[in-house]
């Protein structure tokens, strides 16, 4: 009787491990494709050379979101790791 606790337990922290470590990839796939669409549209404008600030921001803005997915790859990884 525990012993099925325990697999349907460890079945469900794995299918959790997975959501989270599947939201990490979307949160980082689409900071790069917001990233990549406005330095396409500031390149297509030819304001690259003239406000260079802007181009510091989407990098900026770049870091938080990878910064952001990471930290939902690693506590997937935590709960992998203690499972």
């Amino acid at each position: 009787m525990t012993m099925d606790l325990f697999a349907y337990l460890h079945t469900a922290l794995l299918v959790i491990q997975r959501g989270i470590s599947v939201i990490g990839i979307f949160i980082i796939l689409s900071g790069v494709i917001i990233a990549m669409s406005q330095f396409a549209v500031f390149l297509i404008k030819g304001e690259l050379v003239t406000h260079s600030a802007k181009i510091n921001s989407i990098r900026l803005n770049l870091g938080r979101i990878l910064i952001l997915g990471l930290e939902f790859i690693v506590a997937a990884d935590l709960i992998g790791t203690t499972t």
